[in-house]
């Protein structure tokens, strides 16, 4: 992970931990050599947060296909943060 996109995924695992959201559903294709996440997380997330890290969306939803929703809203409120915050934050490549 690119360390100037860490505000901005800092930010987002707040929001998403005031919200209450119980379960988080990572899409990262080769998970190995990035524990930036991982650690970000267990700050960021209460302890009784579920966090679930697949390779693809289709992985996601063929592990629960009521996934398909969650992905959707979550993609919808992503894009309306990174939006928002982009011109506060550091270049992200994300």
């Amino acid at each position: 992970m690119d360390l100037s996109c860490s505000p901005l995924i800092a930010h987002i695992m707040e929001i998403c931990n005031a919200a209450g959201v119980s379960e988080v559903v990572r899409i990262i294709p080769d998970p190995t050599p990035d524990i930036g996440l991982q650690i970000m997380s267990f700050f960021h997330y209460r302890n009784d947060v579920y966090i679930r890290t697949v390779a693809s969306a289709a992985e996601a939803i063929d592990r629960d296909p009521r996934a398909r929703t969650g992905l959707i809203a979550g993609w919808r409120v992503l894009s309306h943060l990174v939006r928002t915050m982009r011109p506060v934050l550091p270049r992200c490549d994300v």
